[in-house]
């Protein structure tokens, strides 16, 4: 069986950085995280993180990062994730590397589907269909990203936006077997100023926009009018701002009545994650 390094990246994620790494020590072969802003403006959003984190010094690996001038989150975290890749000692040709983002959780059963397809050795990238929540533990639309990847030689590196030029053979993980990403049950205030400095000489003014005038204040009794104000604002009647989540066919989003991933079960009672950061009505 191939080895597997799992590369978290926390920042302003003090309620799941213990959970992630937890979750990365059961899955994974050999862990590595690194808490950094990822640029200036995101040290505002300064929390517990890091001193969380710091409880399992003797028992992952950390790499310490310091930002740029003017550096931005998609060349940042490409630069710590080849950092960790370089550290590693599976970073072998045959092993495989895991993205275990700090909002990004999985079962028991979706690790074994995973584990098995590894195993096949048929397939040398690994796209997760994903359940995306971001009001409460309950409601989510339809998404997917690249998380695993094959190593093919000691000269393979991530490129910017965390892209992996070496496969050639990928494997599609169907959501009930996916992810559970909590990307948006962080604090919004950050994701503000997260998004301003998310790339370089690319406005995300669009992503603001949703943010303030949807996001804020959408109200799940009242999904209809939120729909009808965001297809008004952006041209599609869902409650995201563009076609990369899927809500349900009528636009709405989807209710989840299933399991929760383990380590975040103790996070299923909040109806509402805006309310943890005072963001909303």
């Amino acid at each position: 069986m191939a080895n597997i390094i799992g590369i978290i990246t926390a920042w302003c994620a003090d309620k799941f950085v213990e959970p992630a790494i937890l979750q990365a020590m059961e899955y994974c072969d050999e862990v590595f995280i690194c808490v950094a802003p990822h640029s200036e403006l995101m040290k505002l959003h300064a929390d517990d993180t890091e001193r969380i984190a710091a409880k399992y010094k003797n028992k992952i690996n950390f790499i310490e990062f310091s930002i740029a001038p003017f550096s931005v989150h998609t060349e940042s975290k490409s630069m710590i994730l080849n950092i960790a890749l370089h550290k590693s000692k599976l970073f072998n040709p045959g092993n495989w590397v895991w993205i275990l983002d700090v909002d990004e959780f999985y079962t028991d059963k979706s690790v074994k589907y995973i584990k098995d397809i590894i195993a096949s050795n048929q397939y040398d990238q690994l796209e997760i269909e994903e359940y995306f929540f971001y009001i409460n533990m309950k409601k989510y639309l339809l998404g997917s990203h690249n998380r695993l990847f094959k190593i093919k030689d000691k000269t393979n590196i991530f490129f910017p936006t965390q892209y992996w030029p070496y496969s050639s053979n990928k494997c599609i993980v169907p959501a009930e077997y996916g992810m559970f990403h909590y990307s948006m049950l962080l604090d919004p205030n950050a994701k503000l100023h997260f998004w301003k400095t998310e790339y370089h000489g690319k406005k995300q003014d669009i992503k603001i926009t949703w943010l303030d005038k949807i996001y804020r204040n959408y109200d799940l009794d009242y999904e209809d009018i939120w729909l009808d104000k965001n297809n008004k604002l952006f041209g599609y009647y869902s409650p995201w701002f563009s076609p990369s989540f899927l809500p349900m066919p009528d636009g709405r989003l989807f209710t989840f009545n299933g399991d929760s991933p383990k380590f975040i079960s103790h996070l299923t009672h909040i109806t509402d994650f805006r309310k943890l950061y005072n963001f909303g009505a």
